[in-house]
């Protein structure tokens, strides 16, 4: 900028004190933009890392589970690199706040405070096949933009579950599987009748007679 301003001391002229004054603008405002576009775009979401697959030499790519947000994908630049902040905060089953620009079309992890890295699966092979299948489940059925709060608790509690050892792998399993469809409006009506909503007798009336 200091170019402009020695060009137009040097000649005087009008015209180059105009072209200074507008290359002056154009930096205050580009630096304005930069400023708030940072402010605006830049946000914390609580979540859950699904799967983190590498991307180029150094960089990470990785789907979150976020309750604000639903599920997202984020690139992580740099967290492949030795001594990155970012490597050990962006691995499978960590969970905590995440803090992401939002670009135009894809988010950028900027940095993460992880409360539980669910340690104890990552030396329980079994445990950590069921949560990695778990992850999955709460993967297809999550979607971009919506509302997560109850898919995120739900998949927290059951890794939870996981790693209490007096707890049988099987059984999560199943409780999972119904849950997940039941918070996605697909579960069966087991309690009371789906005609009619009642709760006593074991046949209903409703249309001939069918049950």
């Amino acid at each position: 900028m200091e170019e402009y301003w020695d060009r137009f001391v040097t000649t005087g002229k009008i015209e180059d004190y105009l072209y200074y004054k507008g290359m002056r603008i154009c930096e205050e405002t580009m630096n304005r933009y930069k400023e708030g576009d940072t402010l605006v775009n830049q946000i914390t979401l609580t979540g859950m890392i699904l799967t983190a697959a590498p991307i180029g030499e150094y960089d990470r790519r990785v789907v979150i589970l976020t309750r604000e947000r639903g599920k997202i994908s984020a690139f992580a630049r740099g967290a492949r690199r030795p001594n990155s902040a970012l490597m050990g905060v962006t691995s499978p089953f960590s969970f905590g706040e995440f803090t992401v620009y939002e670009g135009r079309t894809s988010y950028t992890l900027v940095s993460a405070s992880i409360s539980n890295y669910f340690q104890e699966l990552r030396t329980d092979v079994e445990g950590a096949y069921y949560g990695f299948y778990f992850m999955d489940l709460a993967g297809y059925y999550a979607r971009e933009a919506n509302d997560e709060t109850e898919m995120l608790k739900l998949l927290y509690q059951t890794l939870r579950a996981l790693t209490n050892v007096h707890i049988p792998n099987e059984l999560i399993r199943c409780i999972y599987e119904l849950k997940t469809i039941t918070v996605n409006g697909e579960g069966p009506q087991v309690m009371e009748c789906i005609m009619c909503g009642d709760r006593e007798r074991e046949k209903c009336s409703v249309y001939g007679g069918v049950v």
